[in-house]
């Protein structure tokens, strides 16, 4: 009752016959002592605590009177003013409910939280968006804090904010699909930033929920890219082409961190599989609409520059003897070959590191897997014998491909006619089943 009293006596303060300046100092001052008196009082005399927990209740109270006094006095907007003492409130009730340790202060201080997200979106002119949007900035900055600070994790208010934060990433999802028409792609950046961020720090300090959260996360990430490569202003090919190494780049993480990824989301191996080749499947079909997409010199620097450097992130995964990146470096050449209308020699340069990542792999396995190897890397050779044919052909007739049919045909005999040699001189004349290699040779 005390409390209250004092307050309505700030408020009466407001309306005596003294200087403005004076009064608002005067009222500052009174806020701050009994602030900062209450939260003394409680620490330093624990028979006192209630007194102190009063005390400091009521500076947070004279909190709004201030406000008042200060849009009143100087000549500050009044979103401006709303802006600056919510996050002034923000800060004081947070530090209050971790030094009383209070659930009803807690609360308070998500409301406060609320209000200050809706001062910045007043103060910015901005909708509804951009209030989630500066909400879950604040969420970001305090779980910051959280995640350095096992005191705050503790405390009640972090329990309070996270029953909100948890929320919010759906509501600024939905809410930027309903206004996706007017978003421009730098609006969409900062979104889909802010989303990610918040995500990655919820997957860290949550328990439950870890793996929907972190392929929200990376799905967001994905977006970031997307909108960046929108507002720079770079073309589709080059964007699909972002998004492959982005999808490799993954694969390859999942791979290389495959044990404390599994432990820490919980999965089971074949679920890892099953994501690795979901990621290697989304890379390569972005590879594919990247060629779909390029225009003039674009196609070459995709063969000859970013598809071999795509596959050098499959052979990493040989070298640990992983499965999936056998067909994903099988496939990569094959998809080069959309190139091979305008000149037959481009996609060779994928297919020649195809052939040596394949006899890597194929020299390091056993068994089943270096058959597959063996017999993947054969039917590459024929493929990128017929690009050679045609290759030489043109080179030859000075770019007329009249005949390249017949020259890629003569190719592949040819080079199955090698292969045959070299497959006979490297068996024993008695090893089983020779003769039966050596007349399929014939044929």
């Amino acid at each position: 009752v005390a409390a209250l009293m004092i307050v309505a006596a700030g408020a009466l303060f407001l309306s005596f016959a003294l200087p403005p300046l004076s009064k608002l100092i005067a009222l500052f001052l009174l806020s701050a002592g009994f602030y900062g008196g209450g939260l003394i009082t409680y620490a330093v005399k624990p028979s006192l605590r209630p007194a102190g927990a009063a005390f400091a209740g009521t500076g947070l109270a004279l909190l709004p009177l201030c406000a008042i006094a200060t849009h009143s006095t100087l000549e500050i907007s009044g979103p401006a003013t709303w802006l600056g003492f919510s996050a002034i409130g923000t800060v004081a009730v947070g530090y209050a409910t971790l030094a009383l340790k209070s659930r009803v202060l807690a609360w308070v201080a998500v409301l406060i939280l609320v209000s200050t997200a809706m001062a910045g979106a007043a103060t910015m002119q901005r909708g509804v968006l951009y209030y989630m949007l500066i909400l879950l900035v604040l969420s970001i900055v305090l779980m910051l804090l959280a995640s350095r600070s096992e005191r705050i994790r503790a405390s009640i208010f972090f329990q309070a904010l996270l029953g909100t934060a948890q929320l919010l990433p759906a509501f600024v999802f939905v809410l930027a699909a309903i206004l996706a028409e007017i978003l421009t792609s730098r609006d969409l950046f900062w979104i889909f930033a802010l989303l990610t961020a918040q995500l990655l720090l919820s997957v860290r300090l949550l328990a439950n929920l870890r793996l929907l959260r972190t392929y929200a996360a990376r799905a967001a990430f994905m977006g970031v890219l997307v909108s960046g490569c929108n507002y720079l202003g770079m073309t589709a090919t080059s964007t699909w082409l972002v998004l492959a190494y982005a999808f490799g780049l993954q694969a390859v993480a999942a791979l290389r961190w495959a044990t404390g990824y599994r432990q820490r989301l919980g999965l089971a191996l074949k679920h890892l599989q099953i994501e690795r080749a979901v990621l290697w499947s989304a890379g390569i079909a972005s590879v594919a609409f990247a060629y779909f997409a390029a225009e003039g010199i674009e196609a070459f620097m995709l063969s000859c520059i970013a598809v071999p450097i795509f596959m050098a992130l499959a052979v990493t995964g040989l070298l640990r003897g992983a499965k999936l990146e056998i067909g994903a470096i099988a496939v990569l050449p094959l998809v080069t070959l959309v190139d091979l209308q305008i000149y037959s020699w481009r996609p060779l340069p994928a297919f020649v590191l195809a052939l040596l990542g394949l006899s890597l792999a194929h020299r390091r396995n056993r068994s089943l897997l270096r058959e597959i190897t063996g017999h993947v890397r054969w039917v590459l050779a024929l493929v990128g014998a017929g690009g050679l044919g045609a290759a030489l052909q043109e080179l030859a007739t000075g770019g007329d491909g009249s005949a390249n049919g017949p020259a890629s045909l003569i190719a592949v005999l040819l080079v199955m006619f090698i292969l045959w040699v070299a497959n006979l001189a490297s068996r024993s004349l008695l090893e089983r089943g020779l003769a039966q290699a050596h007349r399929l040779g014939r044929v």
